[in-house]
């Protein structure tokens, strides 16, 4: 039972880091869409 609880930890927390890393990639991507929006009017 040791062994299994023990994995199971593992995986929730590859689970939580990864849902941090996807987080995290959509968060920057929303940033960079949004300065490109706002540097577009000036540009044009």
């Amino acid at each position: 039972t040791r062994i299994i609880e023990n994995s199971i930890l593992l995986k929730t927390n590859l689970i939580e880091n990864n849902s941090n890393v996807l987080f995290v990639l959509v968060y920057t991507l929303l940033y960079l869409i949004i300065l490109i929006e706002d540097v577009e009017p000036t540009v044009s």
